[in-house]
């Protein structure tokens, strides 16, 4: 038997770690114990990029994670998690076609096997202040971004917010320490990692959509015959089906339990969205232009949302 160490910053409990506890009992039933899974939840092999690094040596097997945090491997990945770019989970579907296979090729050439994507719905500003305009958290808001954001380091900078990148293990004492009051995140996993106690208000507008997937580590992959990871990948495949349909639902069912614990969800300022996705595109344009960022699969992805809200606007004009 061999067994694949999977660790993840996802919460033990959470829906996401239900999920591949699931797929972890079905590989094992399927493979006849020749595969298992286990799994070390919660951050304690460290964060993604230190549990990259032991996966080289071989001390882990995989992990479940966001996927703007493989952005160092694969560029690409980055554009499931672009601010201001989709404006509907069905947008995000809809290019999945586009950006996984280049995704899945370029992670390949650094030794790991995407098993599968998620959507994980759209992410919010939770905040202190009940900040509705960009000029309004300028004033008063730290707002917490993932460590090595840079896109939306540079989007919240070009609009004069002050960005605070750390750790997502860091957040929580950050949030009781002062250091941030604002972070951004899905209702669902701002309940569950308990961040939502240190907040007052919700901005209610989707800034972007929170993607992740689950990687194995390649050698660790070939070790097993062809039945046996062609089950791994099938079985881990249909289980993040499977957490993205219970993670939207579970976003649902979050928002009324943000209000019954205190949290206020306010509208966003018209014209907000408008003046959100102008700078978004400028700055991604600048890192691109200056060689700061690459995304090789960009354009076709605009080009496709473009034709996509062009047949929306005229199919509703009829």
């Amino acid at each position: 038997a061999v067994t694949f160490k999977i660790a993840t910053l996802a919460p033990n409990g959470s829906v996401w770690m239900k999920e591949l506890r699931a797929a972890a009992d079905e590989i094992k039933k399927s493979t006849d114990g020749r595969v298992k899974l286990r799994f070390y939840p919660g951050g304690v092999m460290g964060d993604t990029a230190t549990v990259l690094r032991k996966m080289q040596v071989g001390q882990l097997n995989g992990t479940m994670t966001t996927l703007g945090e493989l952005s160092f491997l694969a560029s690409d990945s980055l554009i499931y998690n672009l601010p201001f770019l989709f404006r509907s989970e069905d947008e995000f579907e809809t290019i999945r076609e586009i950006v996984d296979p280049p995704l899945t090729e370029a992670l390949a050439k650094k030794n790991l096997v995407l098993a599968g994507t998620i959507n994980a719905g759209f992410v919010y500003l939770f905040s202190l202040h009940p900040a509705s305009t960009a000029e309004e958290l300028a004033q008063k808001g730290r707002v917490w971004i993932p460590q090595g954001d840079l896109i939306s380091q540079k989007t919240l900078e070009a609009a004069g917010i002050s960005a605070v990148p750390l750790p997502i293990s860091e957040v929580y004492t950050s949030l009781q320490t002062g250091l941030v009051d604002t972070v951004i995140t899905t209702p669902a996993a701002g309940i569950a990692l308990q961040w939502h106690s240190r907040v007052r208000y919700m901005i209610d507008m989707p800034l972007a959509l929170g993607a992740g997937g689950m990687v194995y580590d390649q050698r660790s992959m070939k070790k097993l015959s062809d039945e046996d990871r062609a089950s791994v990948m099938r079985i881990t495949s249909e289980a993040m089906q499977r957490m993205g349909d219970a993670t939207r639902l579970e976003n649902e069912n979050a928002r009324k339990a943000l209000t019954d614990a205190g949290v206020e969800v306010i509208p966003a300022a018209d014209g907000n969205r408008t003046y959100w996705e102008d700078l978004a595109q400028r700055v991604r344009q600048g890192l691109i232009s200056e060689k700061e960022l690459t995304l090789p699969t960009l354009p076709m992805v605009e080009e496709r949302l473009n034709q996509l809200r062009t047949q929306t606007a005229e199919n509703a004009a009829h």
